[in-house]
């Protein structure tokens, strides 16, 4: 599994940068084939690689095929989440076609955030015209991540069947079963921020320079997946100095290998910044952007409106909208409540009564990294799978101390066992075994329109609207599925056009003609929005938008509706606007 881990990272990196600056051609796919091939066998023969035993092998396997045999199967189904559709699928699709990847001014910021696992999904639809192989390689992903947390369980002494809670309490946690059979980035940035772990982790045993070098490489990775890695990277850099000041040997190598490990680091990490850099001026884009004098489109209200969607929008998502008590709930709901707790109570207890440094690398990184996540990170558990593993491994090392003398050891190993999977099985039952039965006994139309609630919409525009004609779309994001169209996002965020400034219909009507849109498609959502004190910004835009500018529009009969479909409103616009 390291091998596989070691190739599928070199990949990515090497897609990044090819698709970044050259078509992704035969040849160059070629090129980046062969030189991957080369480098993991040459990085994989320097490694102290722990191979499991024979009957290692049969128990780990049998402990994880059935969770990841059923989500092998629902990785067979066709995209029907909601980002899938708007970006992190509809995105790759376009830049397979131009065989490159490129800033999408429709997506704004979204075609702008770093893109190590879309250029995977990308590399899929060259290939495939489908993004079947992201969604393989998040699974084997998954199955990596497990077998690298049984092994860490065995090395801190836990016995066979106690260290199979680790990857079954990753397994069958509501996020992991979630979002591992869909193409979205999080399982693979969750994977590169444990293999960081797991080479500093390594470097405790032989102090080699290469777990130094892989531990800086894979953590440049996620962050080259996802921007708020910077919270995780932080505190990692903070172990790697700690083990590199009091367990190297002298103190020019503590500082050759320190240096290696941030030249790695930024240079595995570069390449999505250093082309915002050149785009807009700002290698953290959209972040920061005040900080650099906006050098770009991207003005102070747009800022704040992304302050307001990722801080403010929804209660309880960060510490500034939300308390201790609903971080809590969130994360031991989508963790599971037994890893949660289990996990935090493991970490404080191996912090402070074991004598192992490897045991307490994962007990203070847990707690550092909650701690992290509770006071600046964004309150989305699947941002955070690197803070799971962690709190798997804590929790097994809690089992295992709690029950290590007890005389019923093995019985009661075996009724914990049991009891995490049937946890899982309710788990995998209650968000997908419905659906993966639909849609293995219903017709794939029926199977769409209970499951995509814009599909029948997506399918009249692609059946009756003429491809050449361009849409603008708001609030439903149907892209993924649109055949051919050229469309206008009216996203608060999209800075095409300063859609935050529009206060009446004539405003609107001038923006519409001047990007020579056709039709317009929304749903009730805007309209309905109740007014939320906590986001001014977006309640304006939705006001101005759609409770002025649209009416205003209609009133005129520069929109008249030619369809309204499951609240679907799909209007025909005419530009009477005479300087455009």
């Amino acid at each position: 599994m390291i091998f596989f881990s070691v190739y599928i990272s070199i990949l990515v990196y090497l897609l990044s940068i090819f698709s970044l600056y050259l078509d992704l051609t035969n040849k160059y796919l070629f090129i980046i084939f062969s030189i991957t091939t080369l480098l993991a066998y040459i990085i994989n023969k320097k490694l102290d690689n722990r191979y499991f035993t024979k009957p290692e092998i049969i128990w780990i396997t049998l402990a994880v095929a059935i969770p990841f045999l059923a989500l092998f199967l629902v990785s067979a189904m066709p995209v029907f989440t909601g980002d899938e559709i708007a970006y992190s699928v509809a995105l790759p699709k376009l830049y397979a076609d131009a065989k490159r990847i490129f800033y999408v001014s429709d997506y704004g910021p979204y075609s702008a955030f770093p893109q190590n696992y879309e250029a995977l999904t990308t590399l899929s639809f060259i290939v495939f015209d489908s993004p079947i192989l992201s969604k393989i390689i998040n699974l084997i992903m998954v199955l990596s991540i497990s077998c690298i947390g049984w092994d860490i369980s065995r090395r801190q002494g836990c016995n066979k069947i106690i260290s199979t809670l680790t990857p079954l309490f990753f397994l069958t946690s509501s996020v992991v079963i979630t979002y591992s059979p869909i193409a979205k980035n999080d399982i693979a940035n969750g994977f590169f921020q444990i293999l960081s772990l797991y080479f500093i982790y390594q470097y405790n045993y032989n102090k080699k320079l290469i777990n130094i070098i892989l531990c800086a490489f894979f953590a440049g990775l996620s962050l080259g997946t996802k921007l708020n890695s910077l919270f995780f990277i932080s505190i990692l850099t903070i172990f790697v100095l700690y083990y590199l000041t009091f367990l190297g040997n002298k103190y020019e190598k503590k500082s050759k290998n320190l240096a290696i490990y941030f030249f790695v680091l930024i240079i595995s990490a570069s390449p999505w910044y250093i082309n915002n850099l050149l785009l807009f001026g700002n290698p953290l884009y959209p972040a920061f952007n005040e900080y650099f004098l906006l050098h770009n489109s991207f003005n102070i209200n747009y800022v704040r409106m992304f302050r307001e969607l990722f801080f403010h929008d929804i209660a309880d998502f960060s510490w500034s909208a939300g308390t201790i008590k609903g971080f809590c709930i969130k994360f031991s709901k989508e963790f599971g409540y037994i890893v949660f707790s289990a996990g935090l109570i493991g970490g404080i207890l191996a912090s402070f009564t074991s004598n192992k440094i490897s045991v307490k690398l994962f007990a203070n990184f847990t707690l550092l990294l909650t701690l992290i996540t509770l006071l600046f990170s964004f309150w989305e558990p699947r941002y955070n799978l690197s803070l799971l593993f962690l709190m798997c491994i804590n929790s097994t090392f809690l089992v295992n101390k709690v029950i290590g003398n007890y005389k019923y050891r093995k019985n009661m190993s075996k009724f914990i066992l049991t009891t995490v999977i049937i946890i899982g099985v309710i788990n995998f039952y209650n968000i997908y075994y419905k659906m993966s039965y639909e849609y293995i006994v219903m017709k794939r139309d029926e199977f769409m329109i209970k499951y995509i609630p814009w599909w029948e919409a997506t399918e009249y525009i692609n059946n009756n609207i003429d491809k050449n004609k361009k849409i603008a779309i708001a609030s439903v994001q149907p892209f993924y599925y649109l055949s051919g169209f050229s469309y206008y996002h009216i996203h608060p965020l999209m800075e095409k056009g300063d859609l935050l400034s529009i206060k009446n219909g004539k405003e609107f009507e001038a923006l519409l003609c001047k990007q020579q849109v056709n039709y317009i498609v929304f749903d009730d959502w805007p309209i309905i929005r109740p007014d939320n004190i906590n986001t001014p910004i977006i309640n304006k835009f939705c006001r101005n938008i759609f409770k002025l500018a649209i009416p205003e529009l209609i009133k005129n009969n520069q929109l008249s509706l030619i369809k309204k479909i499951n609240n679907i409103q799909i209007y025909k616009f005419k530009c009477q606007n005479k300087n455009e």
